[in-house]
């Protein structure tokens, strides 16, 4: 694909999204959250041993990545705290487990 046809369905995904979120975010940020969000959920499908082709294909897939990137965004903006256990080996209580804590600061 090239920029131009990104940045078009950047543009459409990220609206849709935009709409569908309930979110307000102008057009240069649509088209960032279009393009970053097919390229996030490529990422995570094609993990998965999945693709999705074509461009009606990729729309779908930038829909949905933007999707999650204004889900992900609201969840991290209105999280109070964020643990992450980190575990090393088959115990919990092995060498180099911990607890890994990000805490919003205080306003």
């Amino acid at each position: 694909m090239n920029i131009i046809l990104w940045i078009i369905i950047g543009g459409v995904a990220g609206w849709g999204a935009e709409q569908v979120m309930h979110s307000n975010h102008g057009i240069l940020m649509n088209i960032l959250l279009g393009i970053v969000g097919a390229v996030v959920l490529n990422a995570i499908i094609a993990l998965a041993g999945l693709a999705l082709g074509g461009i009606l294909g990729q729309l779908i897939v930038a829909f949905a990545g933007a999707c999650l990137l204004i889900w992900l965004g609201r969840r991290l903006r209105h999280a109070e705290e964020f643990n992450f256990t980190l575990k090393v080996g088959g115990n919990p209580g092995a060498s180099g487990a911990g607890v890994f804590c990000l805490r919003r600061p205080a306003m």
